[in-house]
């Protein structure tokens, strides 16, 4: 079903014009803010929830299992990142003090997770739009934290160093 529609202030996001009819004001619905509005709610949530969940499920051992960081195999000494599952997996568990001992960044970017899915939950369309403008940003932000993090770690011992 085919909508005409003349004034160009009727126009907006619900409605695009009908490509190979030859007339420029034939527009058809396109429903594409109702139709975003599903997914731009519930993915991030859900990858939130996810995460923290299998975190929780998962059991904390003293032992580090099989090192899969390419950096600590190559080096011996930690990244910036090194311990970022041991410490989800003890916030999960409701132990913030061993969480930031094994890496402090990881509540930083745990409450970043927290406080952006919430901002989708409620404001999807306008996260989405500052998410676009300002992703590079904090991803630039968060990299130079977990390097002064890192740098801190290792000048104080707590983490080994490399080629050591």
């Amino acid at each position: 079903m085919h909508v005409k529609l003349t004034a160009p202030e009727v126009r907006s996001q619900w409605i695009e014009p009908v490509r190979g009819e030859g007339n420029a004001s034939s527009v058809v619905p396109t429903h594409h803010a109702a139709k975003s509005l599903g997914w731009k709610r519930v993915v991030p949530a859900t990858v939130l929830i996810g995460t923290c969940a299998a975190a929780a499920l998962t059991e904390i051992s003293a032992e580090e299992g099989q090192v899969l960081c390419p950096y600590r195999l190559a080096t011996g000494g930690w990244c910036p990142g090194c311990g970022c599952t041991r410490a989800l997996k003890a916030v999960m568990h409701g132990d913030l003090r061993g969480s930031l001992v094994l890496n402090p960044w990881m509540l930083l970017v745990l409450a970043q997770a927290i406080v952006i899915s919430g901002f989708f939950l409620v404001m999807p369309d306008k996260a989405q739009a500052w998410w676009r403008s300002n992703d590079y940003k904090v991803a630039k932000i968060n990299l130079a934290i977990a390097v002064v993090l890192w740098a801190i770690r290792l000048s104080v011992g707590t983490i080994p160093l490399p080629f050591t």
